[in-house]
């Protein structure tokens, strides 16, 4: 898999914070579809953005990795 750019991480980083300020997991996986990161690997990202991801993942038809 590709590495992710500054910019998608710090997309990913936005979406972590929208979902764990305003448990808006609908949104979040909106943001991430629209920005074609719905199947990325997260192996790089720290626990807090997986913990957060496991939740728009689990329900939101995104399919990512390594979470």
């Amino acid at each position: 898999m590709k590495q992710l750019t500054e910019f998608e991480l710090e997309i990913i980083h936005a979406v972590v914070v929208l979902q764990e300020l305003h448990d808006k997991p609908e949104l979040s996986a909106s943001v991430l579809k629209e920005c074609n990161l719905s199947e990325i690997d997260c192996n790089e990202l720290d626990d807090y953005e997986k913990d957060n991801l496991r939740i728009i993942n689990k329900e939101y038809l995104v399919n990512l990795k390594g979470l």
